[in-house]
């Protein structure tokens, strides 16, 4: 996925045991900063003679991001704000274009034209997959219940 309102490191970009090392370091940085302000981290860049300060979530998200990168991951960044081609929608939910088309023409999530094209807000996307999951869980307890009752394991 390319554009503006997100960013990747494919799987290679990065070497997985430096990503490793980064992400020790941080851990151990971490655990010495206990009843340290927790909402922000102090960080020295290396060859760098000031310190930076970063929000503590920003840290718990470096953090994620390294461990997925060691182990030998790709990794997108995408603003939540992105509005998505059919194509990069589909992608994300792992489905066909076609069936994504499917669910916008069935009104299943907003969209909006652009053109000729069809864009997806990703909040949009994220909250549909969010409820049909919810609702394939919901199926999957029912099931299991139906299976208790009826003396099925």
């Amino acid at each position: 996925m390319s554009g503006r309102n997100m960013t990747g490191i494919r799987p290679g970009d990065i070497d997985s045991e430096l990503a490793q090392r980064a992400m020790t370091t941080i851990n151990l940085h971490l655990e010495m900063r206990t009843g340290a302000e927790p909402a922000i981290e102090v960080l020295r860049l290396v060859d760098a003679d000031e310190s930076v300060l970063l929000p503590r979530a920003v840290v718990d998200l470096l953090r994620q991001v390294l461990a997925w990168l060691a182990d030998g991951h790709g990794v997108q960044v995408m603003l939540d704000s992105a509005m998505l081609t059919t194509h990069e929608a589909a992608e994300l939910m792992n489905v066909s274009r076609p069936y994504l088309i499917g669910l916008l023409e069935a009104d299943a999530m907003p969209s909006q034209m652009v053109g000729p094209s069809r864009r997806v807000a990703l909040t949009d996307l994220l909250a549909y997959k969010q409820e049909d999951e919810e609702s394939r869980r919901r199926v999957h307890a029912e099931l299991a219940g139906l299976r208790l009752e009826f003396g099925e394991d």
